[in-house]
């Protein structure tokens, strides 16, 4: 039996963070959108639409085609961010947090935010400094401290924070089918034929074309998880009683077999196992985060108007919910329009309530998250 291996971030004293308000929010999805339906069909997945929603709580979720990656879906994100908040180019931005698992770029670094970086500054805003964040799924809300924190040890004024994801990407739903493997392989055996004359360089680019195969779809796993981008900016505002209360973070490195990806392989998640897992941590963070916020401010769980949580499965975040002491009501939920998104699950949700009118100015949030690792976070937010 494994031993747990907790690392708690947040044992001593915290300093809550406020005159921060989130001014800005944006999305980016790709462009082609898939009901339960459409990948079922598509990409042969053993279950039904309707077994999948109620599974799940997912009706569509969008995936990354052609050039889409996490640095196009970010930076449109954060520029559209950005103009939500009425900050127009030329701009400097003080700080620049990148929540991803996905990214695919290793020049200069293994990371999104240097892409994403150049791709804001071409349109006009610069950010002075820049970071990634990957904890898999907890990582916007990772982000999202160490942005408000920023605030209070060094005196910036703006930052913008994204979630960004090309989660198909790790599962395999684009990659080469079957038959083509069957050419590819054969075609390389026939190039390095010795009788034939090896052909050294078709048998290099034959190898190239194979590297990414690595084995078959993980179904259980694909109809979870989506595309997308998102993000939020945090601006200085004087006066304000909006930031940050409380907050809480855990890892679990025990947990680590039930969800991950090797380097080159597909997303493996054992689905039993992380419903079991993070239904009970999901209501263990919210606490200890609830309890840090009333240790710091005086903060009361009664206080709390929206429950905004990582859009993981609706099973978990009900649960959660419920054991938390909340409403139905008071849960925002947006898996039925995009999925698991990871990183950017939680800014897609907040845009949603904020365009229909849920969440408003001086709001007090509930944001817990957990992710593969495994690792887990809470924040207790005024917006």
């Amino acid at each position: 039996m494994a031993i747990p291996c907790y690392i708690s971030f947040t044992l001593g004293k915290q300093t809550p963070v406020f005159e921060v308000e989130m001014v800005g929010f944006g999305q980016k999805l790709p462009r082609e959108r898939y009901s339960n339906r459409r990948l079922i069909r598509e990409f042969g997945l053993d279950s039904t639409p309707k077994e999948t929603y109620e599974l799940t709580g997912m009706r569509f979720r969008y995936l990354c085609t052609g050039d889409e990656n996490v640095v196009t879906l970010g930076a449109e994100a954060g520029l559209r961010a950005l103009r939500y908040a009425g900050i127009k180019a030329p701009a400097e931005i003080d700080y620049l947090f990148v929540a991803s698992s996905t990214a695919d770029t290793y020049r200069p670094i293994n990371g999104a935010h240097p892409g994403i970086h150049k791709l804001l500054n071409e349109k006009g805003y610069h950010a002075v400094a820049s970071d990634d964040r990957n904890l898999a799924c907890t990582g916007l809300v990772n982000a999202l401290e160490a942005g408000y924190k920023r605030f209070n040890t060094d005196g910036i004024d703006l930052a913008l924070v994204i979630g960004t994801e090309a989660l198909s990407k790790k599962i395999g739903f684009f990659d080469k089918s079957p038959e083509t493997i069957d050419a590819l392989e054969a075609a390389y055996e026939t190039a390095r034929d010795e009788e034939r004359g090896i052909d050294t360089d078709l048998a290099v680019a034959i190898e190239a074309l194979l590297s990414g195969y690595t084995g078959k779809i993980d179904r259980g796993t694909a109809s979870v998880l989506g595309d997308g981008g998102g993000a939020v900016v945090l601006a200085r505002q004087p006066g304000s009683e909006s930031g940050m209360h409380g907050w809480w973070q855990e890892t679990d490195s025990s947990q680590e077999e039930i969800l991950y990806a090797n380097s080159g392989e597909y997303v493996y998640m054992n689905g039993r196992e992380v419903l079991k897992v993070a239904r009970r941590v999901m209501v263990q963070i919210g606490n200890a985060a609830l309890e840090k916020a009333n240790e710091n401010t005086g903060f009361k769980r009664e206080q709390i108007n929206w429950v905004v949580p990582h859009q993981a499965n609706i099973r978990i975040i009900e649960y959660a919910n419920e054991k938390l002491g909340f409403r139905r009501d008071q849960l925002v939920v947006d898996l039925d329009r995009h999925g698991n998104t990871s990183t950017a699950s939680i800014p897609l949700a907040l845009l949603r309530a904020v365009r229909d009118g849920r969440i408003k100015k001086g709001d007090n949030i509930l944001m817990p998250s957990f992710g593969g690792g495994m690792t887990y976070e809470a924040l207790v937010l005024t917006v």
